[in-house]
């Protein structure tokens, strides 16, 4: 029993230590982007970083990731991957 509260435990600390980054592809997803980033503010765990690759969206895609606190990496490239990549 002792071992698995010892274990328990060291888990938490690298749990606590750990750095969430999460990557959103976007094109023309304005409406949303505002939800997802809502949804992640409001985890118990919110991420150290949000990256949103814009896909080169002719909406207000990246007005809503900046104004949500995102980082906004602007692609030229579109696709999913080509933007997972990029983040």
């Amino acid at each position: 029993m002792e071992d698995q509260c010892d274990s328990s435990l060291r888990a938490g600390k690298e749990a606590a230590t750990m750095t969430i980054s999460v990557v959103i592809p976007c094109y023309n997803d304005a409406a949303l982007l505002r939800t997802c980033l809502a949804a992640l503010a409001r985890q118990q765990r919110v991420p150290d970083e949000v990256i949103v690759v814009d896909n080169a969206s002719t909406d207000a895609s990246a007005e809503i990731a900046l104004f949500g606190g995102a980082r906004v990496v602007r692609a030229t490239q579109r696709g999913i991957w080509p933007a997972a990549a990029a983040g």
